[in-house]
């Protein structure tokens, strides 16, 4: 995995990250907190050499203290001089727990040696440095001392006396800052764990993976780029190009398709293909839309033709929902739907067909025996990779190519930039008309107990402003290579 990737896990599971962060702040503040109290109380000798009467060589006196600095500041915490300060001070603990209490330095180029000793309260903390200073004296000049008597060759002097005992504080600050970086790093480590362990679909690559077909995206959920829908317009030429396909279902998996819908009938425009819009939202509650639509032609009430806006030489003609009933939502499932789309595909190079959210609308999986592309818009973040193969693996199993678009709320310039198709177009390009027997196995539910519907009539009036923009340039014909299509 790659930073950036790091980065990504880390901004979907933020939340984690930032409580970590927050209780790793209070426990180290609320450690510091906790500590007791501590005192210190500091002294500094000074080594001196023996030398002989008359010599003047006071270079190499010094460079004999410097020598045994090292030495003297090992014997300050060692054994020898910490259990004769427990001896002195009748104190009830180990060498090592004193030596702990003892540290020693000695500035470079000196010949001094510091002295600092830790204790419970001030009184405690200079009694231990005075008899630390005392028996190192007595150490190094027992040590120092020729055999057969006489002057020690150097010697230890008490420049500045043990200090009265000061109180040392924790600082808060420093202990709330380590517990921020743990809890980051804490946060970092356990929003990795969980996304690796939760399949919550985020990447047009793990729901191209979980659909096995290729998802463009992130596209942005409530304005799709142009740029982007290019790249799902490509797929349904090549579709086109290989099965003549020219019916489009535009569906929303946990995702609103309208805007893909509308903003992939604006590409073709642009391309100089003659597109029909329909919308024939019929998943979830009863609707009636502006003037007589799909569900009079459904019915048989109007012609097909007399519910088109637009002339006939017009680029985009749109045909609205109409009147929407248990009636009109049932034949969509049925054969005179797709003869309605046989009639529209005479008049026009591609029809585009708002077929609104996928799960609990049947219908749409049984309207696909007719040759269809279906384009998926998947909702990124919001379906785990199991649910979004069970909502739209009988769609895709029975339309002659599948195309999948992963919309998020937030994506930003550079996400566009990058975004591509996830894995290779998976289709199963077919020129035979499927029975409805042969369409609805098992896993399609029968289309009698489909709920009437009717999300909101669309908006075609968009994609006319859409295409007005886009008509202002000259507009070219493409040709397009059909990209992995599998016969």
């Amino acid at each position: 995995m790659g930073v950036t990737q790091y980065f990504a896990i880390a901004r979907r599971r933020w939340r984690i990250v930032v409580v970590c962060a927050l209780l790793g702040i209070i426990a180290g503040a609320g450690y510091s907190l906790l500590q007791e109290t501590t005192y210190t109380s500091s002294s500094q000798m000074y080594v001196s050499i023996q030398t002989t009467p008359g010599s003047n060589d006071a270079f190499q006196s010094v460079q004999a203290a410097q020598q045994r600095l090292v030495s003297y500041a090992s014997l300050a915490n060692g054994e020898a001089v910490t259990q004769a300060v427990i001896d002195q001070l009748d104190l009830d603990a180990t060498p090592a727990e004193i030596g702990a209490r003892i540290t020693v330095g000695y500035p470079p180029g000196t010949v001094l040696l510091n002295i600092t000793t830790t204790g419970a309260s001030a009184d405690e903390a200079h009694a231990l440095n005075a008899a630390v200073d005392e028996q190192l004296q007595a150490l190094i000049r027992r040590l120092e001392s020729p055999p057969g008597g006489g002057n020690p060759a150097a010697s230890l002097s008490v420049v500045d006396p043990p200090s009265e005992g000061t109180a040392v504080s924790s600082s808060t600050f420093l202990y709330a800052a380590a517990g921020l970086v743990a809890g980051l790093a804490l946060g970092t480590l356990i929003a990795f764990v969980r996304d690796r362990s939760v399949r919550t679909v985020f990447t047009a690559d793990a729901a191209s993976r979980a659909l096995r077909i290729p998802v463009i995206g992130p596209v942005n959920a409530g304005h799709p780029a142009d740029a982007q829908m290019r790249m799902v317009r490509t797929d349904v030429l090549a579709a086109n190009a290989v099965s003549g396909v020219k019916t489009v279902f535009v569906t929303g998996v946990g995702a609103d398709s309208a805007p893909v819908g509308n903003a992939l009938v604006s590409t073709l425009i642009k391309a100089g293909r003659r597109t029909i819009l329909v919308d024939a939202r019929f998943g979830r509650v009863a609707a009636t839309g502006e003037g007589p639509g799909l569900g009079e032609v459904l019915i048989g009430a109007v012609n097909t033709i007399d519910c088109l806006s637009g002339s006939d030489t017009s680029d985009l003609r749109t045909m609205g929902s109409g009147l929407v009933d248990e009636s009109s939502v049932n034949l969509i499932a049925s054969p005179r739907f797709g003869k309605v789309l046989d009639t529209l595909e005479e008049i026009a190079d591609f029809v585009v067909v708002q077929m609104g959210e996928l799960d609990g609308s049947p219908e749409i999986t049984s309207a696909a025996q007719h040759p269809v592309v279906a384009v998926l818009v998947v909702q990124l973040g919001g379906l785990d990779a199991s649910e979004m193969d069970s909502v739209a693996s009988g769609l895709i199993e029975v339309a002659t190519a599948g195309i999948g678009v992963g919309v998020s709320d937030n994506v930003t310039a550079g996400e566009v930039a990058k975004s591509g198709s996830g894995g290779s177009l998976w289709t199963r390009i077919t020129r035979r008309r499927r029975s409805t027997a042969g369409v609805h196995r098992s896993s399609v539910p029968n289309s009698d107990t489909g709920h009437p519907i009717g999300l909101a009539t669309p908006a075609p009036d968009d994609v006319e402003n859409q295409t007005d923009q886009g008509n202002g340039a000259a507009s070219s014909t493409e040709s397009v290579e059909p990209r992995e299509l599998n016969r």
